[in-house]
């Protein structure tokens, strides 16, 4: 799904949030090149602030803004693994921070009591 895709309205529904958003940290882990790695604003969309505050307030809220802030600082921090297509090789230690920020999300968002459709889980999701 691409960013463009998630207009505002369907942003807020919060169910929604944590599997774009693995979407997205899953290109990035196998990035192949910049626009691989470089797709998603976690600034924007999903991440945007005035769809953050729609959220209700608690643990998933703050799990998703802080994933969104923590994954826009290893989209930065770690661009230069990624700069060119030919070289293009995301490190391990970003895999690795990226996973575990997707993780703490994961948590969340069985905590709030939703759960993934059937066809979703079928794909292989997160």
């Amino acid at each position: 799904m691409r960013e463009a895709s998630i207009n505002s309205a369907s942003v807020v529904i919060p169910s929604q949030i944590t599997p774009w958003l693995a979407v997205q940290t899953r290109k990035m882990i196998n990035a192949e090149g910049p626009l691989d790695w470089h797709d998603v604003s976690f600034r924007r969309g999903a991440c945007a602030e005035e769809n953050l505050v729609k959220l209700p307030e608690g643990k998933y809220a703050n799990a998703i803004a802080t994933a969104c802030d923590d994954l826009n600082d290893i989209q930065q921090r770690y661009s230069g693994d990624c700069f060119r297509a030919a070289s293009c090789n995301v490190s391990d230690i970003a895999k690795q921070e990226i996973t575990a920020t997707m993780n703490l999300v994961w948590d969340a968002f069985s905590d709030a009591g939703f759960v993934l459709p059937y066809e979703v889980i079928e794909e292989g999701l997160p």
